[in-house]
């Protein structure tokens, strides 16, 4: 299987179903499609662990992302760390 692209959507919930988070750094999870030819070949959850940090949750949610070689990110408000960190 050779996955094009992935896509990570903040998530208050652990499956596809769940609502979208309004945050990026304090979401609970992030669904993740994995796309092979324009087509959703699988969809799985990761637990943002970040919500919990007193401090960098964005930074620290962004590294988590970058580690699973996220693509595309959807979510709802950003701080301008976790921006920087993911555009360069």
């Amino acid at each position: 299987m050779l996955i094009d692209m992935k896509i990570a959507v903040a998530s208050s919930g652990s499956d596809i179903t769940s609502d979208s988070s309004k945050f990026f750094g304090r979401a609970t999870n992030f669904v993740i499609a994995e796309l092979e030819a324009g087509k959703i070949v699988s969809v799985r959850s990761i637990e943002n662990r970040a919500t919990s940090a007193s401090g960098g949750a964005g930074i620290k949610t962004a590294q988590l992302l970058a580690n699973e070689g996220v693509d595309v990110i959807i979510a709802g408000q950003w701080a301008q760390m976790p921006l920087k960190y993911l555009t360069g």
